[in-house]
């Protein structure tokens, strides 16, 4: 599968629909903070096994990602 070339430092493969507990699964996190990512851009999901659009996923991935901030120090 190719990846569209945005010229962003990010490149998912672009996908119609996808499960929450699939996108959880990808990012690392629990299908509940996906559910509340969705309660916070203003969208209603049911469960862990509702399909997400494209669109959709996109702000979830760049919302969640954008969040996280990598922990590169070492505990000295």
């Amino acid at each position: 599968m190719r990846l569209k070339d945005t010229g962003r430092q990010r490149n998912w493969p672009i996908a119609v629909t996808i499960r929450v507990h699939e996108l959880a699964k990808e990012l690392g996190v629990t299908s509940k903070e996906i559910l509340i990512a969705c309660s916070n851009h203003g969208e209603f999901v049911k469960s862990s096994s509702s399909t997400l659009e494209g669109p959709l996923t996109r702000r979830l991935r760049e919302y969640l990602c954008g969040r996280r901030v990598p922990s590169t120090q070492g505990s000295a």
